[in-house]
């Protein structure tokens, strides 16, 4: 028979002797760590700050150079229209056709700047294409100069459409030469430069928004911690 120990159990070492079988300690991993920030884990990599650097290089460029930029391109825009302008400069002596584009052109009627005084006003006459006769109102001398063939005229007459379409205007002179020339539109003028602000100070809102996200996420990327 087998004798018992003396405390009466089973299975524990007597003699002071150890058990053969020794419990191992498990320990938690370390990704595991409730306390560990992880920037601490030596084997994480820390993201890559091109991104961040990317955003602030373009938004620094966006925001000095949009609204510059839009400016200086709207302001170029607007150099053709100021050759149209001189384009549609026309001949009425003694007679000649204008086109309008919309309702309620204005175009005036200009004599050169040396024309002698007892010559004007010119007695000039306006129809349109159905016949419709349409008043020639006369203006303030200035009120409109323009160059035509190196010589400055000066504006003493305005005819005003009433309706889309071509205009024909006569002035029978044989002192004085006109010319008529559309009445300058500041709407059509400076909607180039406008738009091409707009668009200006968009960019450089956008610019500013990526360096406020550039700027965020260099300081909030983690670093790998040394040692």
């Amino acid at each position: 028979m087998t004798a018992l120990p003396p405390n009466g159990q089973v299975g524990q070492p007597v003699n002071g002797g150890q058990s053969p079988q020794v419990a191992r300690q498990v320990l938690p991993h370390p990704n595991l760590h409730p306390n560990r920030h992880p920037s601490q884990y030596p084997n994480q990599r820390p993201r890559s700050s091109v991104a961040a650097v990317v955003a602030v290089v373009l938004g620094a460029i966006l925001t000095l150079g949009g609204l510059p930029f839009g400016l200086a391109v709207g302001a170029l825009a607007t150099v053709p229209k100021v050759f149209e302008m001189i384009e549609e400069v026309t001949e009425m002596t003694p007679s000649g056709t204008v086109t309008a584009s919309r309702a309620d052109d204005a175009f005036y009627l200009l004599a050169p700047e040396d024309a002698p005084n007892a010559s004007l006003p010119i007695e000039c006459t306006a129809t349109t294409e159905s016949g419709r006769s349409l008043p020639v109102q006369a203006v303030r001398p200035y009120s409109f100069s323009s160059e035509y063939r190196g010589g400055d005229f000066n504006s003493f007459a305005i005819v005003r459409a009433e309706s889309p379409g071509e205009i024909l205007i006569e002035c029978p002179s044989d002192v004085v030469g006109v010319v008529a020339a559309p009445a300058f539109n500041a709407a059509s003028f400076f909607a180039p430069l406008f738009w091409w602000s707009i668009g200006g100070v968009v960019a450089t809102v956008m610019g500013v928004a990526l360096v406020v996200v550039g700027i965020v996420l260099l300081v909030r990327r983690p670093r790998a911690v040394q040692g």
